[in-house]
């Protein structure tokens, strides 16, 4: 598969807000990168995950589940 398939592939599966992460640690649209940038970044990107807040993003999502649900929301409290 070539570069810019891989590179396709890969942002098409990416939900809008990774997208948008994405494309801000690009500084516009990844996409018009050359692959090898787009390769870099996305390695940056990965090496540094931990350093990412998402506590606010997990509170949220455990947030949504518990309440959507009754059954759910009586097996975790």
């Amino acid at each position: 598969m070539l570069p810019v398939t891989q590179l396709d592939t890969f942002y098409t599966g990416l939900t809008l807000r990774h997208r948008d992460t994405i494309n801000a640690a690009a500084g516009g649209t990844i996409m018009k990168r050359q692959p090898e940038e787009c390769y870099d970044l996305i390695e940056n990107i990965t090496a540094h995950h931990n350093d990412w807040d998402t506590s606010a993003q997990k509170g949220e999502s455990s947030r949504l589940i518990t309440s959507s649900s009754p059954e759910i929301e009586a097996l975790t409290h």
